[in-house]
């Protein structure tokens, strides 16, 4: 434990943040930065919803740039609500437009 008293505890989940295509115009991803996440209370399509968000000196407000997968946002969503922060590091950013796909 640090001086605060807080405990931290780091996970790494092999997943990539879903809808990323619907936000690729507000956000760049670069390799090891840190976006911060937050539970979305009022999302009428899934009501574990965790979306990862990026501050930005053009906003006021952070944006959101993608959101975590549902395999992990329940979990997710539990911890946040009992007081954790959780942070997104990128690992990677390859990104392959769904729509790009070409078949033979």
């Amino acid at each position: 434990m640090d001086s605060s008293n807080s405990l931290v505890l780091n996970f790494a989940f092999p997943y990539g943040l879903r809808g990323f295509h619907v936000y690729k115009d507000l956000w760049v991803p670069k390799l090891n930065e840190k976006l911060e996440t937050i539970h979305e209370e009022n999302n009428p399509h899934d009501r574990y919803a965790v979306a990862a968000i990026r501050k930005t000196v053009s906003r006021l407000r952070p944006v959101v740039v993608g959101h975590l997968p549902r395999e992990i946002s329940r979990f997710t969503r539990f911890i946040i609500l009992h007081g954790a922060t959780v942070k997104v590091k990128v690992s990677d950013t390859k990104y392959q437009d769904p729509h790009s796909f070409k078949a033979d």
